[in-house]
C-alpha cells in the first residue's frame, strides 16, 4: 500500500461541535462548502461556497470556469482578491476572509523546542513543504555563501515531501540539501539541520520561539501560516516582498527582500 503522506488530525472539541451544529441546521444558510482548489468546485442544490487561494499573479482559465459555477468564492487576502479578479472572476462573487490563528497558543512567551542543540548558535528557521515554490534552493545558497562553519549560526529546515514522493525519514531532502551545499564549493560550510517529522500544531510555537529569526525565500504564498505564526511568536521575519502575506507584513514588522523578477508558469487567460 502506497503511503501518500496524509496526516490526520483531530478537531478541537469546539470546532467539532460547531460543525455538528451546522450540519443539523434545517435552513439553507450554506449547503455546500468547498475548501480546496477550484477544480473540485461543483454546483449542487442550494448555496455553494468555495474557499481557495493562489500563490501566483493569476489563475488558470479552467480555475476561472470552475469558480463561476458556484455562488461565492472566498479568498484569504487582498492579493488574491486582485489576482482572481484580474483573471476574470466578477468582484461581486469574491470575498476576503483572512486565515485565523490561535492567539493564545502562538505567543512570544512559552517553551522552546529542543530538536536542535543550538544554544550557542544564532538560529535561522524556515518551515514549509519541499516544493519548488518555497525557494529552498535560494535560501540554502544564500546561507552557505554568507556563513561558514566558523560562524556561530545554523539554519533549521522544518520540511517534508507529500504525495507520491513522501519520505517520513527526510532522506531525500537531506540528500538534496547536501547536493546544494556541495554546489557552492565551500570547504567548511555552515551547519544546516533538517526536522522532517510531523510536529503537532500545539508544539509549533515552541519551534518558532527556538529560532532567533524566521527566514523564507518563497516565490509566492496564498497566505503563509508559518510566517504569520512566527510573527505572533515574536520571531523576527525575513522574506520576499511579494504576494499575499503583505496583507499583514510591512517594513515596520519584517525585513522584506525585493523580488527581481517573476517567472511565467502558465499563459495569461485570454
Amino acid at each position: 500500500t502506497q503511503n501518500w503522506g496524509c496526516t490526520l488530525v483531530k478537531l478541537h472539541p469546539e470546532e467539532e461541535q460547531l460543525l455538528c451544529r451546522m450540519k443539523k441546521r434545517k435552513d439553507k444558510m450554506i449547503n455546500n462548502l468547498y475548501i480546496t482548489v477550484p477544480l473540485f468546485f461543483k454546483k449542487r442544490e442550494g448555496i455553494n461556497i468555495g474557499m481557495t487561494m493562489s500563490e501566483v499573479s493569476g489563475i488558470p482559465g479552467n480555475w476561472v470556469e470552475y469558480c463561476k459555477r458556484i455562488d461565492r468564492v472566498i479568498v484569504p487576502s487582498k492579493f488574491n482578491l486582485k489576482t482572481f479578479g484580474q483573471s476574470g472572476i466578477d468582484q461581486k462573487q469574491l470575498g476576503v476572509v483572512p486565515l485565523g490563528i490561535n492567539h493564545s497558543l502562538f505567543t512570544p512567551e512559552g517553551n522552546k523546542s529542543d530538536f536542535i542543540n543550538s544554544a550557542n548558535n544564532f538560529t535561522f528557521l524556515s518551515v514549509g513543504e519541499r516544493i519548488p515554490r518555497k525557494g529552498f534552493e535560494f535560501l540554502i545558497k544564500a546561507f552557505v555563501q554568507e556563513f561558514s562553519a566558523q560562524d556561530a549560526v545554523c539554519l533549521v529546515l522544518k520540511s517534508h515531501r507529500n504525495g507520491s514522493d513522501y519520505d517520513h525519514t527526510g532522506k531525500k531532502i537531506k540528500n538534496e540539501i547536501q547536493r546544494l551545499v556541495r554546489k557552492e564549493n565551500k570547504t567548511k560550510p555552515p551547519k544546516i539541520y533538517l526536522v522532517p517529522q510531523t510536529i503537532p500544531s500545539q508544539e509549533m510555537p515552541d519551534l518558532y520561539r527556538m529560532a532567533h529569526c524566521y527566514v523564507s525565500a518563497t516565490r509566492g504564498e496564498g497566505w503563509s501560516l508559518p510566517v504569520f505564526e512566527a510573527l505572533l511568536c515574536g520571531t523576527p521575519v525575513i522574506t520576499t516582498n511579494w504576494s499575499a502575506y503583505l496583507d499583514y507584513l510591512n517594513n515596520e514588522n519584517a525585513y522584506l527582500v525585493d523580488v527581481e523578477e517573476l517567472e511565467t508558469i502558465f499563459p495569461k487567460p485570454d
